[in-house]
């Protein structure tokens, strides 16, 4: 097991600084963990990376549960965890207190549940930088009152998270779109970026990327949804 944890160590060391070569010390990584065993996040956590973003609760709270299990034996670091599945307020008393960072606020429904169950929690919304109206999202002529709404009720919002939809013309149109929102309504963070964009985002102004693959890979996913 010794062994095991050092090799996935040692991989995960050396695709970090391969990817801190490209992206400087000021942008935050948030290893994607979806799927990974616990033994990976650990591994993270010994990389010194301590953010970490999740998709599905149960798996969430599961691997928490038994990441901090093992902090003792590594002395190591609680992880902060970043909820980015699709968020419903029927989740998020089961997440409060865990959470540090909720990346997909998009409806003021929701916005009211976090106001209630973690008001101390760190809040993006999530914007749909493309047409498609079946994406996850707030549209960006909706953002203003999404914004108005979540402060006026205390949810710390300190930035805007998109997904840059595959297209032939490449990421770049969604980045923007986001980092110009970013700028109007005068707010920090900007998470955009993942394995196979991040660099683009990066150039864009991004302060947070969301990598799971280029972090972790060839690893098997052990986890089924």
């Amino acid at each position: 097991m010794e062994n095991q944890h050092e090799e996935r160590v040692r991989q995960i060391a050396s695709r970090l600084l391969n990817i801190r070569s490209l992206v400087s010390d000021d942008v935050r990584i948030v290893a994607v963990t979806k799927g990974r065993s616990p033994e990976w996040v650990v591994a993270a956590l010994e990389c010194g990376i301590v953010d970490f973003g999740e998709n599905y609760s149960d798996e969430l709270l599961m691997k928490n549960q038994e990441v901090t299990k093992m902090l003792d034996v590594f002395d190591l670091p609680a992880p902060r965890w970043h909820y980015l599945g699709k968020l419903q307020s029927n989740k998020i008393p089961r997440l409060a207190g865990i959470i540090s960072w909720w990346q997909t606020l998009d409806r003021s429904k929701t916005a009211s549940s976090l106001a209630r169950h973690t008001p101390d929690a760190k809040v993006l919304l999530q914007v749909r930088t493309n047409d498609d109206p079946d994406r996850p999202g707030v549209a960006p002529e909706a953002l203003g009152p999404l914004l108005d709404h979540a402060s006026s009720i205390g949810v710390d919002v300190q930035g805007l998270m998109c997904v840059a939809q595959p297209k032939a013309t490449g990421p770049e149109e969604d980045f923007a779109m986001l980092a110009r929102l970013a700028d109007i309504h005068g707010l920090p963070e900007r998470s955009m970026g993942m394995s196979q964009d991040y660099e683009v985002a990066v150039r864009y102004g991004a302060t947070m990327l969301r990598l799971g693959r280029i972090i972790f890979d060839p690893e098997i996913l052990t986890t089924k949804h």
